[in-house]
């Protein structure tokens, strides 16, 4: 698996983390190149020194930046300690690398391992300006986790509200499937099945169907008004009695 400049960023990040480290990326030095890490120890116990980062993935730009140094230099001279980090195995056993600098492999299980610790400098000298340039650096990764915080927020927010609307489409499409299994069922009964493909029985069965419960409809509408004219035959045989029997007294 080729391992990229963020893998080995997000191990700088589990490994050089607050409270013992603070650290920065793209951190200017001079002629306006960058340090790819910076990483400052916070505890005055242990002199609160810095140490500074070149990150590289291929043997290509390895080689260049060795022939040229310009870009560590103009960061590494405000460092006490410099360290080349690369994949396990990329630098080659006859390639030199400065005697100042350490080496750092980014092993397997996305981790690091120091393969040469670098050398203390001394009489390291920094600028208001250098440290203007940290600041600055930190605030981006400040701002860049609080970025990627949002975003997991963000998904993890879409994620229950995808659950929710999952559920609530399971729940309903089981109620009107539950509808259909139910008229199917009683379709059946007056064999009207909706499975057949006889597009044409089908539409005259229907038909039927349809008739057939307006006739039934027919039927209790008719049983109802003979309900009501026995009824009201009823009353009148009664009124004819209490007249007969008015007369005959």
């Amino acid at each position: 698996m080729k391992i990229s400049a963020n893998d080995i960023k997000d191990a700088l990040r589990q490994r050089y983390c607050q409270p013992e480290y603070e650290l920065m990326f793209e951190v200017e030095g001079d002629q306006g190149r960058r340090a790819d890490a910076i990483a400052m120890n916070m505890w005055p116990s242990r002199g609160n020194y810095i140490t500074g980062f070149e990150i590289k993935v291929s043997r290509s730009d390895l080689q260049r930046e060795l022939k040229q140094g310009v870009k560590a230099e103009s960061t590494s001279k405000y460092c006490d300690y410099w360290v080349l980090v690369t994949p396990k195995g990329l630098i080659p056993d006859n390639v030199i690398i400065p005697p100042t600098w350490g080496i750092m492999e980014y092993l397997d299980n996305k981790t690091l391992k120091f393969k040469q610790k670098p050398p203390k400098k001394d009489n390291t000298k920094r600028s208001l300006w250098w440290f203007a340039s940290m600041f600055r650096a930190a605030y981006n990764e400040h701002f860049h986790e609080i970025n990627i915080l949002k975003r997991n927020i963000r998904k993890d927010i879409e994620k229950e509200n995808n659950k929710k609307i999952m559920l609530e489409v399971e729940g309903r499409t089981h109620s009107v499937t539950q509808e259909f299994l139910n008229f199917r069922a009683a379709c059946e009964k007056i064999d009207l099945y909706l499975d057949s493909y006889d597009a044409e029985g089908l539409a005259r069965k229907l038909k039927l169907a349809t008739e057939y419960d307006s006739l039934l409809h027919g039927i209790f509408k008719l049983n109802v008004l003979k309900n009501s004219l026995r009824n009201n035959a009823d009353e009148i045989e009664l009124l004819q009695s209490e007249t007969l029997i008015k007369k005959d007294n």
